[in-house]
């Protein structure tokens, strides 16, 4: 189980996604066209009861949405482990290429 927020390429550009992944439950949530950005940041803030989901250009933060915490515990998964951030590139060709800079992760 686990939830994604991600950038992924279509016909027209890049979009960001916010994805569901609960057992058998996958479903994209919520989907943001990106159109001439070529500069974003994907941000996730975590309470004890949810994560929200933005993006954040020079202009504006858009928020995707929240999902629950519990779903991701072991109240709903079986034996939980922890919470894992992970950055990932998935990508049909060898030759393609990301760059993730700037990572940060501040425990408020």
């Amino acid at each position: 189980m686990f939830y994604d927020l991600a950038i992924r390429k279509n016909e027209n550009g890049y979009e960001v996604i916010k994805r569901l992944n609960i057992g058998d439950i996958k479903s994209v949530e919520k989907t943001v066209s990106l159109n001439d950005a070529n500069k974003i940041s994907l941000v996730i803030h975590a309470s004890n009861s949810n994560y929200s989901f933005n993006i954040k250009s020079e202009d504006e933060e858009i928020n995707l949405g929240i999902a629950k915490t519990r779903y991701l515990s072991s109240e709903v998964a079986g034996e939980f482990t922890g919470v894992i951030i992970g950055l990932y590139a998935h990508g049909e060709s060898c030759y393609n290429y990301s760059e993730f800079t700037n990572f940060e992760c501040r425990y408020l």
